[in-house]
C-alpha cells in the first residue's frame, strides 16, 4: 500500500512546475498532470487516488508559504479541466474523465483560496498559526490532508521557534498514527499503546478529533501515506 509514493510526487511537482513563468514548462506540466489523471481512471477506474494526491500536492505546495501568486497553476487546471470536458473517457462505472476533473479543480481552488487567506495574516504569527489548524480540522475525513495541514504548521512554528508549538503538531499526528494502528490492527507492537502517554505531554489531544469509522472502514482510499505505519510512528516521535 505504501511502497511506491510515485503518484504523489510526480502529481507535486507538475502542480509546481504549472506555476512557473515559463508558458512551454506550464503546458507540458499541464499536460502530464492530465495524462495522470486520464490513465488512473482509464486503468484503476477509480479517480479518488488521484484525487487524494493532487489535493495533497496542491496543500504541500500552498503550504510552504513561499508564494502568494497561484494564478498561473489555476490557469493551468482551467485548461486541463476544459480539455477533459471534451475529452470521452469513462471507468467501468460510466464516471467521465470531465466530472472528475471538474471536481477536482474545485477543491484545488478551496486549498489556495485557504492559503491565500493565511497569506494575507503573515504579519500576525498568532492568527497565521490559527488559520493553519483551523484548516487541518476542516479536513477531519481525509485523514492524509489533516497531516498534511499538521506538518505545514509545525514547520511554520518551527521556522518562528515555537518550538514546543511546533512539537505539539507532531504529537498531534502521532495521536492519529497510533490511533489507526491500534483500531485496524496492523500492528501488533501497538496494541497495548497508552494514549495516556501521549495525553500527559499534549493534553489538548482531548479536544481533537478522532479518526472516523468511515474512513477506518476504507484504509486503502483513505490512508495513503506511507506515514501510516510503526516506523512511521517512530520516525515522528524522534523528530
Amino acid at each position: 500500500q505504501y511502497a511506491a509514493p510515485y503518484c504523489g510526487e510526480l502529481t507535486y511537482e507538475a502542480l509546481r512546475i504549472s506555476n512557473v513563468a515559463n508558458g512551454k514548462f506550464r503546458k507540458e506540466a499541464g499536460s502530464f498532470l492530465l495524462l495522470m489523471m486520464k490513465t488512473n481512471l482509464q486503468e484503476v477506474s477509480n479517480f479518488s487516488r488521484m484525487r487524494l494526491q493532487s489535493i495533497l500536492a496542491m496543500s504541500k505546495l500552498c503550504g510552504q508559504g513561499n508564494c502568494e501568486d497561484y494564478s498561473m497553476v489555476l490557469e493551468t487546471l482551467e485548461v486541463i479541466q476544459q480539455i477533459s470536458l471534451k475529452d470521452g473517457t469513462k471507468a467501468r462505472d460510466n464516471t467521465s474523465l470531465g466530472d472528475c476533473v471538474t471536481a477536482l479543480v474545485s477543491k484545488l481552488r478551496t486549498v489556495v483560496n485557504e492559503s491565500l487567506k493565511i497569506a494575507q495574516f503573515r504579519h500576525d504569527p498568532e492568527v497565521t498559526a490559527e488559520l493553519y489548524y483551523d484548516v487541518s480540522k476542516v479536513y477531519s475525513d481525509s485523514p492524509d490532508l489533516r497531516i498534511e495541514w499538521l506538518e505545514s504548521l509545525a514547520k511554520y512554528n518551527a521556522m518562528n521557534k515555537n518550538w514546543e508549538e511546533a512539537a505539539q503538531c507532531k504529537l498531534f499526528i502521532a495521536s492519529l498514527i497510533a490511533q489507526y494502528l491500534v483500531k485496524c490492527n496492523h500492528e501488533k507492537l501497538l496494541d497495548s499503546f497508552n494514549f495516556n502517554s501521549l495525553i500527559s505531554v499534549a493534553p489538548n489531544l482531548l479536544n481533537e478529533p478522532e479518526l472516523s469509522e468511515e474512513n477506518l472502514r476504507r484504509p486503502e482510499e483513505a490512508f495513503q501515506s506511507e506515514i501510516w505505519t510503526v516506523n512511521g510512528f517512530i520516525s515522528l516521535l524522534n523528530e
